[in-house]
């Protein structure tokens, strides 16, 4: 049997992504352990404040209404664990991904296969993500290495028959941009091991919110928190591991399987590389009967 542990960041706890994440079908000769590594607890009053308006939300907008139902319930960690969930409460440092690194001074990353790592303000579409990947019932989409400029950090995508020889699958493509947003991807264990078992961090005082349990409301409070996703991608640059790398959907922060929260809300597109998300999300969720 290969195993996958699913980790997730706990900082948003929207109810619909922690129900959808735990009834997702097993593929054939794997199994599934669901960790949570929370930096604040979702009975804060930060954590249930948040996200209150969206809970009384009566109004008619598409993306309003997902994030209703997102956040339709006020959760636990007792919840989450009688979900299946195990959690665990760190400390809130260093910027995104550190959760993993967290997650892996418990664990023995040797013991899995597949990581899934992913945010908590994703909505979930789909209870087939793990089987259509792992059975290769899908194709993927990969880099087009040849049109890559290494200035920018861009290039083209190709459509990729999914063999399982990648080693990172990230959601969705961003625009000719290679940086991932690190809120909802696949690394191989192979890839972890590449990587030092760890993910790098920057020491950065910026980048530590240490006993701070608000969400900060300016967008750009927050930039400081990409710079590991591009350090990240500079080690794929580096070690010519670009062509590894697939993604499930052409859009910016949309597939079949998901719609990604920007900064907790399907409802916000403020980041850049995404004109055609609000269209996108909004047809994505008709079509899948999520209203």
């Amino acid at each position: 049997m290969k195993k996958l542990a699913v980790i997730a960041g706990g900082w948003h706890y929207g109810s619909q992504f922690y129900e959808k994440m735990i009834s997702q079908i097993v593929p054939i000769d794997w199994e599934i352990d669901y960790f949570c590594v929370g930096h604040r607890l979702p009975t804060h009053s930060s954590t249930t404040n948040e996200k209150e308006e969206c809970r009384q939300y009566n109004g008619n907008s598409i993306l309003k209404m997902a994030d209703k139902i997102l956040y339709e319930k006020s959760l636990t960690s007792t919840y989450l664990e009688d979900l299946g969930w195990k959690f665990t409460l760190e400390e809130n440092t260093h910027g995104d991904l550190e959760f993993f690194n967290q997650w892996s001074n418990h664990y023995n990353i040797d013991d899995y296969d597949l990581f899934f790592v992913t945010h908590d303000d994703n909505l979930i579409l789909s209870d087939n993500l793990f089987v259509d990947l792992l059975d290769k019932k899908i194709d993927l989409y990969g880099l087009d290495v040849e049109t890559f400029d290494s200035k920018t950090r861009k290039c083209s995508y190709k459509v990729c028959r999914n063999k399982l020889e990648w080693l990172f699958v990230d959601h969705g493509w961003n625009s000719g941009r290679i940086t991932p947003r690190w809120s909802f991807g696949f690394y191989t264990r192979k890839l972890i091991n590449i990587l030092g078992d760890r993910f790098s961090q920057f020491d950065d005082s910026k980048l530590n919110r240490k006993g701070q349990f608000d969400s900060p409301k300016s967008h750009q409070a927050l930039n400081n928190w990409n710079a590991p996703s591009h350090q990240f991608i500079a080690f794929m640059i580096d070690n010519n591991l670009l062509e590894d790398i697939r993604y499930l959907s052409n859009t910016k922060r949309v597939s079949k399987y998901c719609i990604e929260g920007e900064r907790g809300f399907i409802s916000i597109a403020v980041a850049g590389g995404q004109p055609h998300y609000i269209n996108s999300a909004t047809d994505m969720i008709r079509d899948r009967n999520i209203i």
